[in-house]
């Protein structure tokens, strides 16, 4: 059910700007359908996202009673209080941001209602009406910063705002590879993934040439577990672009503790300056982890690190221990 949080929970939580490109609005709305537990997710672009943005998913979706108050501001059905965050999305600000930056008009339906309806809503205006429609939600923003000229100013070309799209998806269905996604941009496609695997997705974006060097791994030991590819030692960047991480299946920058982890495990069996490829997915009860240090949710920090640390060196270090002629394992199911 979507409510309005509490003025005592809106003060701690640490807002700021959250749409300031097409990426942004893209973001929060993947990150919605994937909160709502969708499976099939398609997004369309035209004009690098500034003309239009299109997000449909066969999650949850939204009752008809509920479509206004899901574009109000700090009003959310994910958040109960900050200590407890299962969802990706959590301040419940990033409709109401796009609403004010660009005219939306959101569709939906919940598999148990009878009929769907669309709120189409820009700024203080809003209309809503009732008409049949798929189970999941649509959301469909046009005209982004069309009345903020300044702001789409400093945007880059079309087309560069388009490739951060591309890289954006990308890197999240690089963590959520059961999801079949497509994604297109100015009518060409750029994405399409009919769910599978991590190594399956890592084919898709990476190359075969990548992915055959990728080694599964696959680790639990109390409440953390950990899975995802690593580079066979072999196989390294001077950047570490392509070292990605997931905490509780957000991704995240790297906590620099956990990194060194990882990079440790490496340490005799890669040239100075080269760091390994690989993605990702550590998950750990939420008591652990802190979420809100930053508006953008990119940054996270480890509470009581020590046995997570040792988990994941230990994990990284006995997925390496038949190296230096590393086997090419079957990923685990």
């Amino acid at each position: 059910m979507i409510r309005k949080l509490p003025p005592e929970l809106i003060r701690e939580i640490a807002a700021g700007e959250v749409i300031s490109s097409p990426a942004d609005v893209v973001r929060e709305l993947l990150e919605n359908a994937l909160d709502a537990g969708a499976t099939r997710l398609y997004i369309e672009l035209w004009g690098g996202g500034l003309d239009k943005i299109v997000v449909s998913d066969n999650g949850l979706g939204i009752p008809k009673e509920e479509l206004e108050l899901a574009l109000e501001h700090h009003t959310t059905s994910k958040l109960t209080d900050l200590q407890n965050i299962h969802t990706l999305g959590f301040r419940g600000e990033g409709l109401w941001a796009i609403r004010q930056a660009a005219q939306v008009r959101l569709t939906s339906r919940p598999p148990q209602q009878l009929g769907g309806a669309t709120l189409t809503a820009f700024q203080d205006k809003t209309e809503l009406y009732e008409h049949p429609a798929p189970a999941g939600t649509r959301v469909e923003v046009t005209a982004l910063f069309h009345h903020l000229p300044a702001r789409r100013n400093a945007l880059e070309a079309p087309a560069a705002e388009g490739r951060k799209v591309v890289h954006l998806v990308s890197r999240y269905l690089l963590h959520r590879p059961e999801v079949a996604l497509r994604l297109v941009v100015d009518g060409e496609e750029k994405i399409a993934h009919a769910g599978g695997g991590f190594a399956e997705v890592a084919k898709l974006l990476w190359g075969s040439v990548v992915a055959n060097r990728l080694l599964p791994l696959e680790a639990a030991e109390g409440p953390f577990t950990l899975r995802g590819l690593l580079s066979r030692p072999e196989l390294s960047r001077p950047r570490r672009d392509r070292l990605l991480l997931a905490l509780n299946r957000r991704p995240v920058e790297w906590p620099e503790p956990l990194l060194q982890a990882v990079l440790a495990a490496y340490k005799e069996l890669l040239p100075t300056g080269q760091f390994p490829l690989g993605v990702l997915n550590l998950d750990l009860p939420s008591e652990h982890l802190l979420i809100n240090t930053s508006p953008d949710k990119s940054r996270v920090r480890l509470i009581r690190p020590e046995a997570i640390l040792g988990f994941v060196s230990q994990a990284v270090q006995g997925l390496l221990a038949a190296h230096p002629l590393a086997r090419a394992l079957p990923e685990p199911t």
